[in-house]
């Protein structure tokens, strides 16, 4: 059954508004949608599950810094509730957006005069070097919950800068001290679109799966073979502490494919022989641009 929406969408995002997740909701979602701000990313999974918002927009993987594991914790999680055939939240989609880092300050100020420079964590570590090199000995805080409020932390800080997307110091009052300044140019981050509604139809799709091997020799080389035999292109694979027992991992595999062609689910049925768990987080369209449907007013 294809999913029925109301108009106006609400999606659910990592706010406040001005951050990355929030420009990844906008390029998903049209302006009629009524965009959710969220300060963690619990909350975002929270507000799915209770029926509260239609979509949820939370950040996954970064070009330079890699995985976000609490989303991966998260979705695993998620996997556990469909085995049991309770409610589940499934990827719906992924968009991936370029990630441009400023340094904001208030107006007037010059980057010799910062002292302090506040920021989320992953935008400290994506401009790690650019720091070191232009603000050498200035004092990094990291306790920002997203970007955004990385600017509101510098307001009563006249000798204060932020690392910040450009509109959100824009619409804060704030100036660009310095244009990207990232570490890596082609810096990008890649976010997934979650529901509790399957995704319509589409001609290509991609597939998250998370499966535990067992405790022997060559476990983790039988699963990959089985990926090998049956012609599924593999486009990553994460491990994550069980958190069972100590130096125990899950590991979580994309690939191209919908779980339910005949090939995947060939595949699916012998990994299943050769593991201790598995289970789908979702197949998703592969299109640049998500718009789900809505019924005619």
């Amino acid at each position: 059954m294809k999913p029925v929406f109301k108009k106006p969408l609400s999606v659910a995002y990592l706010g406040p508004d001005g951050t990355f997740s929030h420009q990844a909701a906008q390029q998903v979602f049209d302006f009629t949608s009524h965009f959710q701000p969220f300060s963690q990313i619990q909350d975002v999974f929270k507000t799915i599950k209770e029926e509260k918002s239609d979509f949820g927009i939370v950040p996954i993987e970064n070009s330079t810094q890699g995985t976000i594991s609490l989303v991966l914790d998260l979705m695993f999680q998620e996997s556990q509730n469909r085995k049991l055939k309770k409610d589940a939240l499934t990827l719906y989609g992924e968009v991936t957006i370029p990630i441009i880092h400023n340094l904001v300050g208030h107006p007037g100020t010059k980057t010799g005069d910062i002292r302090k420079v506040y920021a989320h964590p992953q935008a400290l570590a994506q401009c790690r070097l650019w720091l070191e090199r232009f603000c050498p000995g200035v004092v990094l805080d990291s306790s920002a919950l997203s970007n955004v409020e990385a600017i509101l932390k510098i307001a009563p800080h006249q000798n204060a800068a932020a690392i910040a997307p450009a509109k959100a110091a824009l619409d804060h009052g704030h100036v660009l001290l310095a244009k990207a300044i990232q570490d890596i140019s082609s810096n990008k981050t890649r976010f997934w679109i979650l529901s509790k509604h399957p995704p319509e139809l589409a001609r290509k799709y991609k597939t998250s799966l998370v499966f535990f091997c067992h405790d022997k020799p060559g476990a983790l080389l039988d699963v990959l073979k089985i990926f090998k035999s049956h012609g599924i292109n593999l486009t990553k694979i994460e491990s994550r502490p069980s958190r069972k027992k100590n130096w125990e991992y899950y590991f979580f595999v994309d690939f191209f494919g919908h779980e339910n062609d005949p090939n995947i689910l060939k595949a699916l049925k012998a990994i299943k022989k050769k593991t201790l768990y598995w289970g789908v987080l979702g197949s998703y369209p592969l299109i640049k641009v998500l718009r789900p449907k809505i019924p005619p007013s």
